[in-house]
């Protein structure tokens, strides 16, 4: 969930949880807990802010309230680059003058003033602490290893070869030859045979779509590569023999990785489990070496223990093998995990921290956090099929909780099912 979805659920929310009277806070919840004072006058510090000085003369005064130049400098920063100063000034002057009309009709009141500049503070405070102050390198290191081990294979692997597989299998129980046939001859040697004269016989057929493909214009890309394909795979194998065999022509797609400078055999237990077999990675491995190790290229036709194939390796990812000491692989992982860290993890655990800390009690912010969870797994699911599960097991926990917190926090269903519903017509 991006950052600005949290923004509008804790601005909406953050006001009623200030409504909490707890003990002393720090100066972030102080500000965020803003309650309107009587002003004497415009221009009570109240209002001003701060007093001029020397180092910040007053450019214009609106009815006796001074505005200076850092206070012009201020607004100036916050507007688009290029913002003529007297446009930015013109602005102040009128709001100014309209805070006047405003006071003087009565709209000095909570709902006007307080409930906003607390929504406001609160998003202030948000974006300074998730946007401005929090960044990467703030992530604990125990949840970068974590993540390190999770996407390992991409730091730390031998050349990795993009394969499109062209092939005429014989044969497609991989695991035992032996099963080749079994519904038609029950004896091992009439199977063994079969499939020996299967290979033997499309031999032929997979030369002459070699020669098809092996031109520059066909092997130049993969798209041209997969285009040439389609178009020859009705006239490979021939009638005769797919009648015979029951045998087809097929593309197949698929990555591996392997030790160039290693032979099969020394590989075993790292290859094994992919269900290549030596033939096909041998294969690769030698037109890659043959080829100066550059891509794209097409292998020779190859022979494996249940057929025939074509392989166009249309890209190899170079070898590599780095680990999180590596100070450009911590970054990188750290940038990458950085939003779902502190989405899921840093902004539940600060928002508890605050709820906590304006006065309510640790098991009502815990089910407040709870019940926002629950809102947004009802936003995010609702183009899934179980959304309406997931809205019924929603709201019976809302009604489950409807309860007044003896310390005066917020009630908890009152306040979230209209948020909930507002956010559903957005």
């Amino acid at each position: 969930m991006s950052f600005s979805r949290h923004l509008f659920w804790i601005t909406c929310l953050l006001p009623t949880l200030v409504a909490c009277d707890g003990p002393d806070t720090d100066s972030i919840h102080k500000q965020s807990g803003f309650v309107l004072q009587t002003i004497p006058s415009f221009q009570s510090p109240l209002w001003t802010g701060t007093s001029p000085t020397e180092t910040d003369p007053v450019v214009m005064t609106v009815d006796g309230t001074p505005i200076t130049v850092s206070m012009v400098q201020r607004q100036l920063e916050r507007s688009e680059p290029g913002t003529d100063p007297q446009v930015v000034l013109d602005r102040m002057i009128e709001f100014e003058l309209l805070a006047r009309e405003a006071y003087r009709a009565g709209k000095y009141v909570e709902n006007v003033v307080q409930v906003p500049m607390q929504r406001a503070l609160a998003s202030r405070w948000l974006t300074t602490t998730f946007d401005q102050t929090l960044t990467p390198d703030d992530i604990p290191l125990e949840l970068v290893e974590m993540r390190f081990k999770e996407v390992r294979s991409f730091y730390n692997h031998y050349e990795g070869f993009k394969i499109l597989d062209v092939q005429i299998m014989c044969c497609m129980d991989t695991g035992d030859q032996d099963n080749c046939y079994r519904d038609e001859l029950d004896d091992v040697t009439d199977r063994r045979q079969r499939l020996s004269d299967c290979l033997a016989h499309h031999e032929p057929s997979m030369r002459a779509l070699h020669q098809q493909l092996s031109t520059e214009a066909v092997v130049q890309n993969r798209d041209s590569f997969e285009n040439a394909v389609n178009t020859a795979l009705v006239n490979y194998p021939s009638q005769a023999l797919r009648d015979q065999y029951g045998t087809s022509t097929v593309l197949h797609d698929y990555v591996f990785q392997y030790d160039v400078d290693r032979s099969y055999e020394e590989q075993f237990e790292k290859v094994r489990y992919r269900m290549f077999y030596k033939e096909i990675m041998d294969g690769v491995r030698d037109s890659y070496l043959q080829n100066q190790s550059k891509a794209p290229f097409l292998t020779p036709i190859i022979r494996s223990p249940i057929g025939w194939h074509i392989l166009y390796v249309h890209e190899v990812i170079p070898e590599r093998h780095e680990s999180l000491a590596n100070p450009k692989v911590n970054k990188q992982v750290r940038e990458k995990l950085f939003d779902i860290w502190r989405t899921q993890q840093k902004f539940p655990e600060v928002m508890h921290e605050l709820c906590v800390k304006q006065g309510c009690s640790d098991e009502f912010c815990s089910d407040w956090l709870r019940h926002w969870v629950c809102i947004e797994q009802v936003r995010t699911s609702k183009e899934h099929s179980n959304h309406e599960l997931i809205r019924q097991q929603c709201d019976a926990i809302l009604i489950a909780d409807i309860q007044h917190e003896p310390e005066g926090c917020f009630l908890r269903a009152h306040r979230i099912v209209p948020l909930q519903e507002l956010q559903e017509k957005k």
